[in-house]
Parts: C-alpha cells; sequence; structure tokens
C-alpha cells in the first residue's frame, strides 16, 4: 500500500494561521449545520436548503473573517 504524506513549512506565525484556519473552519461548519437544520425542520428539501444557504456567498463571508483575523494579528498573505 502507497500512500502520500503532507507537512507544512513552519514559518514566522505559522501556529497563528493553522490556529485562525482551524477556529474559522470549525465555527463556520456549525454555523452553517445549524442553519441548515432550522432549514430542515421548516420543511425545506435537501436542494432548496443549498441554494438557500448560498455557499459561495458563505466562502466569501469566511475569507474575509480570515483575512481579518490575519490584519489583526499583523500576519501577511497574498490572494494568489
Amino acid at each position: 500500500m502507497e500512500s502520500n504524506t503532507y507537512a507544512s513549512t513552519p514559518f514566522n506565525g505559522s501556529y497563528n494561521v493553522r490556529t485562525v484556519l482551524e477556529k474559522s473552519l470549525m465555527t463556520m461548519a456549525e454555523s452553517g449545520r445549524q442553519s441548515a437544520v432550522a432549514l430542515k425542520e421548516q420543511g425545506m428539501t435537501e436542494t432548496e436548503i443549498l441554494e438557500a444557504l448560498d455557499m459561495d456567498a458563505r466562502f466569501e463571508e469566511w475569507l474575509s473573517s480570515v483575512h481579518g483575523q490575519f490584519d489583526t494579528l499583523g500576519i501577511s498573505y497574498s490572494d494568489e
């Protein structure tokens, strides 16, 4: 059995970057789950729920939040 592993190279602020990403992803996932449950309880279908959640808008909201946290911590980033 063959497998590939990945390890990120540490850099100045890498711990903070990982922490911000981990916490923000967990928060966004839980928010999405709660919203989906509420919409399902209202009787919406899975397709209707996905449309209502507007995943593109949620991603943009998450990315903006991450950038703001990086700015606050003085961590530079590139949008490339």
